[in-house]
């Protein structure tokens, strides 16, 4: 939009609606998705009300012009919304294709349960690196089948969220917020129940330390539950 234009400090570029029709044309044209199309113009809208409310002493745009664009610009989001409602559909009927099945989740869920006590009774005897891979996997497989939570989440569970575990009225259950994850700033903590899962950290947190010891890790003494050469601290 500032093509060919010199003095930019004054912003009048902004002020030209064909220009700004064929800049959303030329993003089109580029093959964008009509999500990336309606991201950049959130932004240019952004900036336009950044202009009305703090503009610099250098902008020459009257009131009246930066009325008129921010109207433009919420003129050229609604012209999107036809476009992203079928984008939409698109990607959630390709997602639904990829989509886990219920009796498979369930094997995965099923095969984990039986697994688990068994590589902590290994572990607790003779404890090696490859067992404790295989109950890292086989415990994050089994949360990750019931509360679909990003991997990040359980790789960033700390031992102080763990022992601060809130029990449920009947002591059946433990809910643990794990704070540190992509998506916190939306979401705030994602949030783990355990029932009968909660004995198999507690068995292995009784060999934690002496894991530790033993594998010679460089994370030893790391605040992770699950900790590996390579997550030490947040």
């Amino acid at each position: 939009m500032a093509r060919g234009r010199k003095n930019l400090a004054d912003f009048l570029f902004l002020n030209d609606t064909a220009r700004i029709h064929s800049w959303v044309s030329s993003l089109r044209q580029a093959k964008m998705t009509v999500t990336t199309i309606q991201h950049y113009i959130l932004n240019v809208g952004c900036f336009i009300r950044f202009l009305s409310e703090t503009p610099p002493p250098s902008c020459r745009l009257s009131n009246k012009a930066l009325v008129g664009l921010h109207r433009e610009m919420g003129s050229m989001r609604k012209s999107l919304k036809r476009g992203l409602a079928v984008h939409q559909t698109v990607v959630k009927d390709g997602k639904e294709t990829n989509i886990i099945t219920k009796a498979t989740l369930l094997r995965c869920r099923e095969h984990a349960a039986k697994a688990i006590p068994e590589l902590l009774t290994l572990l607790e005897k003779d404890p090696s690196q490859k067992t404790l891979w295989r109950f890292y996997r086989h415990f994050a497989a089994l949360l990750s089948c019931v509360y679909c939570h990003r991997g990040g989440v359980f790789q960033n569970i700390t031992m102080q969220e763990v022992l601060g575990a809130r029990k449920s009225t009947s002591e059946k259950a433990y809910l643990i917020n794990v704070a540190h994850h992509k998506t916190n700033m939306v979401f705030v903590s994602a949030q783990i129940v355990l029932t009968e899962e909660f004995e198999w950290v507690q068995r292995f947190l009784q060999v934690k330390d002496q894991l530790q010891l033993k594998l010679a890790f460089v994370g030893r003494g790391s605040p992770y539950l699950l900790w590996s050469s390579l997550k030490i601290a947040p």
